[in-house]
């Protein structure tokens, strides 16, 4: 395996690792504005009105949820995937390996 496509598999190391870092930031965000709401707003606004915000703004928080959850796992998907190409560049190499030995040993047999 070339020195390129090894950087290239840590390159896809960082990007994975960065999604989890955006996704981490984006939960510690939607959290944050959920505690606005439901800490401050809801104490200084009251009325039908602030009901229907909070229901509203709860109703599509699975969303933010399933968003977090989407990120994580297209970063695990990453993950999965080099793991895989180095298992099989792994495999190919002692393949090799073993096909040197054997031809070393076939070569060792012709001599005596």
């Amino acid at each position: 395996m070339s020195n390129i496509t090894r950087a290239e598999l840590e390159e896809m190391r960082r990007a994975a690792a960065k999604i989890v870092s955006i996704a981490d930031q984006f939960r510690d965000e939607y959290t944050s504005m959920y505690m606005v709401i439901h800490d401050r707003l809801v104490n200084s606004w009251v009325g039908v009105d602030s009901d229907s915000f909070v229901n509203n703004v709860d109703s599509v928080r699975y969303k933010f949820d399933n968003m977090f959850d989407t990120m994580n796992d297209y970063a695990r998907a990453i993950l999965d995937a080099v793991e895989r190409y180095e298992e099989q560049i792994r495999e190919m190499e002692e393949a090799a390996r073993r096909m040197e030995f054997e031809a070393e040993m076939g070569n060792r047999e012709d001599l005596i």
